[in-house]
């Protein structure tokens, strides 16, 4: 639940210190570090303290899920997995990559988080992007599923 829905912004009912209701659903969050007016979720929905709304989120070129949040009048874009892996586990470096476990930028859970050195990175990627080519070229030899079923022998 990240990308809000058309219409009005959800909103949040904070239940306690590390916890919110959205939806019907409990989740747990924190105070984003030096932003304390905005909280985060352990899978990446940032909420506003002041009126309770969930930031908007919107998925970049490069599949990756951005956000606004202000501090006074500056405006800055942020990655929401950066935000995730560096409020839930530990400070991120400008040098450092946040990657996906899993490889799925949809899944933005900070368990499915990791740091890597850019060469890392760079190695990691070009592994997702084979084993993705490779995924779409064994779906376009795949059998019909029509033609595949119980037969008799």
């Amino acid at each position: 639940y990240v990308l809000k829905p058309k219409g009005q912004s959800p909103y949040v009912k904070v239940l306690d210190l590390n916890s919110f209701e959205l939806d019907g659903m409990i989740y747990q969050y924190v105070r984003l570090k030096n932003m304390e007016r905005y909280g985060i979720s352990n899978n990446g929905i940032i909420f506003n303290f002041d009126d309770g709304r969930v930031l908007t989120q919107w998925i970049d070129d490069f599949g990756f899920y951005n956000a606004y949040v202000y501090s006074g009048k500056d405006k800055w874009k942020c990655k929401t997995h950066r935000l995730v892996y560096h409020n839930w586990v530990c400070p991120v470096l400008a040098s450092q990559f946040v990657v996906f476990k899993d490889g799925d930028k949809s899944n933005i859970h900070y368990s499915n988080l990791e740091t890597a050195t850019k060469e890392q990175f760079w190695n990691l990627d070009s592994q997702m992007t084979r084993l993705q080519k490779r995924l779409s070229v064994m779906k376009s030899m795949s059998i019909p599923r029509s033609k595949v079923g119980l037969q008799e022998v």
